[in-house]
């Protein structure tokens, strides 16, 4: 049902580049939203499946690494076995000179392995990251912006990870 209600999303809502859709109710009515009107949509759709969704709020890089200048919020779904991470803003496209370009069939911010979402993704709160030793705010900035894409290359994101706090990995490649 999750990944369901992420394809829809995905597929059928646009970044709203002006800025000033924030809620389920308008995201739905204009089939665009930013990041906040993505997840309260994903957690609407969810709630009558009984789908039990946390949405998140942090900092984001882009893949140059910048820190972007407004928040962002993600999700934490209870799913049967455990909980995921999910962006669908991230997954349905991005900006580009102030237009939304779609991505097709992005499932790569599906179930994001939390390794993965902390080279781009730094949650307000600590608890969010769900990794064996939460990462301060300057660790993160000096991450390389690593998107999780590569897990399905068969990179494993905690080695990645480790490699990279244990300075093993001075400069990762851009693909």
């Amino acid at each position: 049902q999750a990944r369901a209600i992420y394809q829809w999303i995905c597929r059928n809502i646009a970044y709203d580049t002006s800025y000033r859709i924030y809620t389920a109710d308008e995201c739905w009515e204009q089939k665009k939203g930013v990041c906040q009107a993505y997840c309260e949509l994903f957690y609407r759709l969810g709630e009558p499946l009984g789908l039990n969704t946390t949405i998140i709020t942090g900092k984001t890089k882009d893949s140059k690494g910048k820190i972007s200048d407004k928040g962002h919020s993600w999700l934490l779904v209870e799913v049967e076995g455990g909980c995921i991470l999910i962006d669908p803003t991230w997954g349905a496209g991005g900006v580009k000179d102030n237009v939304f370009q779609r991505k097709e069939n992005d499932m790569s911010w599906f179930q994001v392995d939390p390794y993965w979402l902390i080279f781009t993704h730094y949650p307000d709160d600590g608890q969010y990251q769900f990794l064996d030793t939460p990462l301060d705010w300057q660790s993160f900035l000096r991450l390389p912006a690593i998107y999780p894409v590569l897990g399905g290359f068969g990179w494993n994101a905690k080695e990645i990870f480790t490699q990279v706090m244990n300075g093993e990995i001075q400069n990762f490649p851009t693909f």
